[in-house]
């Protein structure tokens, strides 16, 4: 496709997804700046640019990534949520925590996010907090079953046994061939 089509954002980034093993990551940060180069605003290279860079442990290039000055004062809302994620990736929990948080309080409808809050959480062994996080991503996420899943989990850890069947019911009842959800609520009843 760069071949082809050399001038097309979008095959430069096909590339650097292509390019997704340790020893490609300097091919797949020249095939992203290209990306980048022809369409500047294109918030998909952006973020896995900070992807790539992070899983190389160079954090402090990863949140500049996530930065881009094209978008100056206006940073996109998947960008803010990678910078967060960016600390996490740098054992900084605390601080992507306080991160996300913020940015949910501005956009309390971002799945993602309170997806991340509620792995944080639990990696902090905060089951209030990842309950918590769980419940608002099944309330952003009525129709997906992994969600309820989340909050299937999340409830059981936190010894809710009812409600964590309520949410694996839930999540059987939006898919029915969602084997986490089935297996976990079997065993419940068992």
């Amino acid at each position: 496709l760069t071949r082809q089509r050399p001038g097309e954002a979008r095959s430069w980034l096909r590339l650097a997804e292509a390019l997704n093993t340790d020893d490609q990551l300097s091919e797949r940060l020249d095939a992203l700046d290209r990306t980048i180069a022809l369409n500047p605003r294109l918030v998909e290279a952006h973020d896995l640019k900070a992807v790539s860079l992070a899983s190389a442990q160079r954090y402090p290039d990863a949140t500049k990534a996530c930065q881009p000055e094209v978008f100056a004062n206006n940073l996109p809302l998947e960008l803010k949520g990678r910078m967060a994620w960016v600390s996490a990736q740098s054992g900084n929990l605390e601080a992507a925590i306080n991160s996300m948080t913020e940015l949910l309080r501005e956009n309390d409808t971002y799945c993602w996010g309170w997806q991340m809050l509620g792995d944080w959480r639990e990696r902090l062994n905060d089951t209030k907090g990842c309950v918590l996080a769980a419940e608002q991503l099944a309330r952003v996420s009525p129709l997906d079953c992994t969600a309820f899943g989340y909050l299937g989990a999340a409830r059981l850890k936190a010894g809710d046994r009812d409600g964590a069947k309520q949410a694996f019911r839930r999540a059987m009842e939006i898919s029915s061939d969602y084997s986490y959800a089935g297996a976990r609520l079997l065993e419940l009843e068992l």
